[in-house]
């Protein structure tokens, strides 16, 4: 499934691809996109290992709040000094 500007896509529209296969797409279909921040339930050194590969940032379902807006002011960081 391609990802294009102006369009909306929910990864549960594609049970095939996970967290890491939908930052891929966008990064290779829109690579002016801004960050990205990621949920996943997958063991602490997998999501790690995976937001790595991607240069995402992830968060471990479950999670607070704060620990979701702290992943997202690293991410806009991040992307500040790129």
């Amino acid at each position: 499934m391609k990802i294009r500007e102006g369009k909306t896509w929910e990864e549960k529209t594609n049970k095939d691809m996970n967290g890491v296969d939908v930052v891929k797409e966008l990064q290779d279909n829109l690579p002016e996109a801004p960050p990205v921040v990621f949920l996943s339930a997958d063991p602490p050194h997998t999501l790690k290992e995976a937001a790595h590969s991607v240069g995402a940032t992830a968060v471990r379902k479950p999670f607070d709040f704060d620990e979701l807006f702290q992943a997202i002011k690293r991410a806009l960081a991040k992307a500040s000094l790129a």
